[in-house]
């Protein structure tokens, strides 16, 4: 169906141009053909409005749902915790390592200044985990000394004397005192090289363990000290970033 904006006047017929231009008003003011109208203006309005960046759409219209994102600083926490309680667990370790290598050597026995008859009245067991693994005793004894003395002591070595030699008489060597106290000798439990450096070199590792922990805690408290301290420089007017530009701005026609 077509139709023509505009009218014909004929003299000889007043009456019928007046019903012509009623007619094409009537035809004019249809539903379907104003529908089809008012169609064509809009497709005439979207042509003529000018083209946008395609950033200004991808900022106003939502984009597609992400999953969460971990916070990189709670995973940094997290790292850094794991990796001290590792750290305590390394030195832990080798710390009961050396102990544990320092039960199976001792001193000589023919170093002695004195021997004396040591009878074993008590022990209390350890273990199995603490100043070295496995189960080991520490043990009350008196001892009669080969010039006569008499005395009741507990040795500080770790398992010189065994719960099982409870009530029975061992020979000992007195060796005097050093810096790390009484030094007592059996000869069940000779010097034994091997022990001594495997226990030293675990006795090392876990010491150098122990400042690196200490220098990782130093640091980490230097560095939040200074977080707090820190002083930023502040901008009154912010980085500049363009105005946001809105869909319902006016547009040139």
């Amino acid at each position: 169906m077509s139709c023509r904006f505009g009218t014909t006047y004929t003299p000889s017929a007043p009456g019928t141009a007046r019903a012509r231009v009623t007619a094409s008003v009537e035809v004019i003011t249809s539903s379907p053909l104003r529908r089809r109208v008012e169609e064509q203006q809009r497709v005439e309005q979207e042509r003529n409005r000018p083209e946008e960046p395609a950033a200004v759409y991808a900022e106003n219209e939502p984009g597609p749902a992400r999953p969460p994102v971990r916070s990189p600083a709670r995973h940094g926490r997290f790292a850094r915790a794991a990796g001290y309680l590792a750290l305590l667990l390394a030195i832990f370790l080798f710390a009961e390592l050396s102990m544990t290598a320092a039960m199976f050597t001792g001193t000589d026995f023919d170093d002695a200044e004195r021997t004396g008859q040591a009878t074993v009245r008590s022990c209390e067991r350890y273990g199995p985990v603490g100043h070295g693994f496995g189960y080991w005793a520490e043990c009350r004894a008196e001892v009669v000394w080969s010039d006569g003395d008499r005395e009741v002591l507990t040795p500080g070595k770790r398992g010189f004397f065994s719960v099982d030699e409870v009530g029975t008489t061992v020979t000992i060597g007195d060796l005097g005192y050093s810096r790390g106290g009484r030094s007592l000798a059996r000869e069940e439990r000779p010097p034994r090289p091997l022990a001594t450096v495997v226990a030293a070199a675990f006795a090392m590792i876990a010491v150098l363990l122990a400042l690196a922990m200490l220098w990782v805690l130093w640091d980490s408290l230097r560095t939040g000290v200074r977080r707090l301290v820190r002083v930023r420089p502040t901008d009154p007017g912010g980085p500049h970033r363009p105005a946001p530009v809105s869909r319902d701005r006016d547009r040139r026609v």
